[in-house]
């Protein structure tokens, strides 16, 4: 019988427990030091560059931030115009007395009807903003409100948000005009 399983790689069974043996010894002592120095480096990339992609996040938000912060205070502002603007009409002006000096141009009485602190129509300028009131050179009667702010992103610059504005009054200065 022995001779039998023998011929059918008993021998090789036994060859094969050796090699293993002497190879598995190797296995039960650990990493070499290359192993470990690479290992290490290749984690050292790792952990830096998730903290550069941390830091960049933090810094994203932070910009984020301020950003919308600055973007509340302007729409906050566009509407406190638009509002002081609905409020000024027709009947409020000829009230004052000033249908004359309004009629003669909409957007520059408007303009300082917003921008003069003794009025009930002034509108403050919003802090670390840039508040510019012009009329436009394209189209009549039209009143431009110009925002400008620097950007929390430092590669973008300087940024600018335009409110156009026809006075809500302006229509009613036609009665003047006349036939």
């Amino acid at each position: 019988k022995q001779n039998f399983y023998e011929d059918k790689g008993m021998a090789k069974i036994s060859s094969s427990k050796n090699w293993l043996r002497s190879h598995s010894a190797a296995s039960v002592d650990g990493f070499g030091l290359v192993e470990a120095m690479i290992a290490g480096v290749i984690l050292l990339f790792v952990m830096a560059s998730i903290g550069r992609f941390t830091q960049a996040a933090m810094s994203s938000g932070a910009n984020q931030e301020t950003r919308n912060k600055l973007e509340n205070r302007i729409m906050n502002n566009m509407q406190e115009i638009q509002q002081q603007d609905s409020r000024l009409t027709w009947e409020v002006i000829k009230q004052l007395g000033e249908d004359q000096i309004a009629c003669s141009n909409p957007p520059t009485y408007t303009k300082n009807k917003l921008e003069t602190e003794e009025t009930d129509y002034f509108v403050d300028t919003p802090t670390e903003i840039e508040r510019e009131i012009s009329n436009s050179s394209t189209s009549q009667g039209i009143m431009i409100v110009t925002y400008s702010f620097e950007a929390p992103e430092h590669s973008i610059g300087l940024e600018k948000r335009v409110l156009e504005l026809n006075p809500t009054f302006a229509a009613d200065c036609l009665e003047l005009a006349g036939p």
